[in-house]
């Protein structure tokens, strides 16, 4: 698995997948390059369900969601993905797009969210976002997430997201 199309795969084992703790996972993800934000963990709290910033999804590399009962977390919208993948100045600098220097269909990238909660969470869509399979994030258990833009052009941006495992 790569994280912002990095040449180096993170290779999960299935033996050990049961045992990854947050100081595991920031040793893990030590070796991504990290966007310039230097954002690396974002944290939400709460027993009732939220909606995940685009910032979470974009700039941060691990997501942790405690607190939660048996509710529903929201991603963001497609347009405010698009929006700041195409913000990241290390995202503007790996460029898909040599003149525009934005993400284009195809770009993909991957979210980790550790549910530290004693309950599941189940993830909805933002609107023109779709998820290919319910996706729900166990508790107790990180769930590694591939989020594909489908469409970048602006006022049609869409995204897919996909359950890699967890």
């Amino acid at each position: 698995m790569s994280f912002y199309q990095t040449s180096t795969p993170l290779r999960f084992s299935t033996q050990n997948q049961d045992n990854f703790t947050q100081q595991n996972i920031k040793f893990l993800l030590s070796g991504f390059n990290q966007p310039s934000s230097g954002t690396s963990l974002q944290s939400y709290t709460g027993a009732s369900g939220i909606t995940y910033s685009a910032s979470s999804f974009v700039d941060a590399q691990y997501i942790v969601r405690s607190g939660a009962g048996s509710v529903t977390d929201n991603t963001p919208t497609a347009a405010q993905i698009v929006a700041a993948l195409n913000a990241n100045q290390w995202i503007r600098q790996l460029g898909q797009d040599s003149d525009a220097k934005t993400v284009s269909s195809g770009f993909n990238f991957q979210v980790l969210i550790n549910n530290t909660s004693s309950n599941s969470v189940t993830l909805g869509a933002g609107t023109n976002v779709t998820i290919g399979t319910a996706i729900t994030l166990t508790n107790a258990k990180v769930t590694v997430l591939k989020v594909i833009v489908t469409n970048a052009t602006s006022g049609s941006e869409a995204v897919y997201i996909s359950q890699l495992g967890n």
